[in-house]
């Protein structure tokens, strides 16, 4: 193979493996997506379905796998926001040693151990045991549909809504499509 061809070889090599970085690119977005409203589901259902012991701990099991598939892809989101912001060094040989260097760095960082923002560990524990003690649990929001239907006119987003309630958006989407089948009246009689 003389050097031209073996030079062209690998500019085309180069081109595929940004073409197969663009592709993760593009897809990461999407599966955090599905990611999401696979939780989002599985949390409406906790809200709003009378559950056994066994039905919540395989709905507990599923939510703790997405979220720890939803911390990988946040992980990868988080690579993939430095290669951008990084990628047009490069171009240079000098900062291909930054470039990796601060690659390393954002995977060393993103490695670190879970820590809770909110819960401390006896919060946690406290919550562990109090789902012990049940044997059927339902887990109740009161949501007013007036509350809701004066949001929704107010142009609040779902989410908005959800968060201003203190209930989940999927819970505010259903009380929404409930209201426009059956009115406010018919909602609050539930």
């Amino acid at each position: 193979m003389n050097s031209d061809t073996e030079f062209l070889t690998k500019v085309n090599g180069l081109c595929d493996l940004f073409d197969e970085v663009e592709k993760m690119i593009n897809s990461n977005g999407e599966r955090q997506q599905k990611t999401d409203f696979m939780l989002c589901d599985l949390e409406h259902s906790l809200e709003n379905e009378t559950l056994t012991d066994t039905e919540i701990i395989g709905i507990g099991r599923k939510i703790q796998e997405l979220r720890k598939d939803r911390r990988c892809l946040r992980n990868e989101f988080e690579l993939i926001k430095k290669f951008i912001e990084l990628k047009n060094r490069l171009l240079e040989t000098n900062n291909r040693a930054i470039f990796k260097s601060n690659m390393n760095t954002t995977m060393k960082n993103l490695n670190q151990p879970y820590k809770n923002r909110v819960f401390t560990e006896e919060d946690m524990e406290e919550i562990k045991k109090s789902q012990e003690k049940s044997v059927t649990i339902k887990i109740e929001t009161k949501v007013d549909a007036k509350k809701i239907a004066e949001l929704v006119e107010k142009k609040l987003t779902q989410r908005e809504i959800a968060k201003k309630l203190g209930c989940s958006q999927p819970t505010v989407n259903y009380y929404i499509k409930k209201i426009k089948k059956e009115g406010i009246e018919n909602e609050n009689n539930d």
